[in-house]
């Protein structure tokens, strides 16, 4: 990018293979402006696969939800109302167990560990590899999503555990909702960020690499690593990793060129450089 003006760019069909689109579209980018991969000074990543993971229902890594709520909380069950494939997508699975908060900060009732584990050798049984813990007005008091979600990381250890208050505000559905997609597809952005880092060292891009956020600023990759692909949700069309690589490459102009890349299963990749 050179300002908000793309200098090259590239596209290739998705390939099933992440990794070898990426490859490709690199290789064109490259030849195309013969650019150096020591010149790039930051790659940045905007993706469609959260979307069509769940548009297609496939994909999606088995989540249970687990709600901190009883005796309270019981009325409308996790995932209510959402369509029966989707939930059966993520496996269905969904507990309530004793805990939470009211509005104030007070306990419900104090954080049921015994139930959490009982819970947690049911998930094991079962084979579910994330968890979305939700407590109830967990943003004004999240101690007990943060206790349950560290009993089940250490029951799960090769769980992706998910808090809710890290992910949505404070109404307990939507909240709810959102950090049950986030937790079934944390596996899938992790192995997006794989693919991606491999794609760059096969090309000898040393540049660091950022994902572009829906509201179109950037995140490092190892920062999105640690599980928030639903911040990077709406990143499927071009403007929001353009608007990043362009922030970018207009504070790096004097020495480096930046790269931006989207992949997506229906619609391809696309790359831009900015003259140094």
């Amino acid at each position: 990018m050179a300002g908000r003006e793309a200098v090259a760019w590239a596209k290739r069909p998705t390939t099933r293979d992440v990794t070898a689109g990426i490859r490709a579209v690199l290789e064109d980018l490259l030849a195309a402006r013969r650019v150096e991969a020591g010149a790039i000074g930051a790659v940045m990543l905007g993706t469609t696969h959260f979307t069509n993971a769940v548009v297609q229902r496939r994909g999606l890594t088995p989540t249970a939800v687990v709600r901190l709520c009883l005796p309270a909380g019981s009325a409308v069950p996790p995932l209510f109302d959402w369509p029966p494939e989707l939930r059966a997508a993520l496996g269905d699975h969904a507990f309530l167990v004793g805990g939470g908060h009211e509005f104030d900060g007070r306990e419900i009732s104090p954080l049921d560990e015994v139930e959490l584990r009982r819970v947690a050798a049911e998930l094991r049984a079962r084979g579910v590899r994330a968890v979305a813990v939700v407590g109830i007005f967990a943003p004004v008091a999240p101690e007990h999503e943060e206790r349950a979600a560290a009993l089940l990381q250490a029951e799960l250890p090769d769980a992706a555990v998910a808090v809710s208050h890290e992910i949505g505000r404070v109404s307990l559905l939507e909240r709810e909702n959102a950090a049950a997609l986030n937790a079934g597809l944390v596996e899938m952005a992790r192995r997006t960020l794989r693919s991606f880092r491999a794609a760059l060292a096969e090309q000898a891009i040393e540049a660091p690499l950022y994902v572009s956020q829906n509201d179109g600023t950037l995140m490092s990759a190892d920062y999105a690593e640690r599980g928030w692909p639903t911040r990077w949700w709406s990143t499927w069309g071009a403007p929001p990793p353009m608007s990043g690589c362009s922030s970018a490459a207009s504070r790096a102009r004097h020495r480096s060129r930046s790269t931006s890349a989207r992949c997506g299963r229906t619609s391809g990749c696309r790359t831009c450089s900015r003259s140094a």
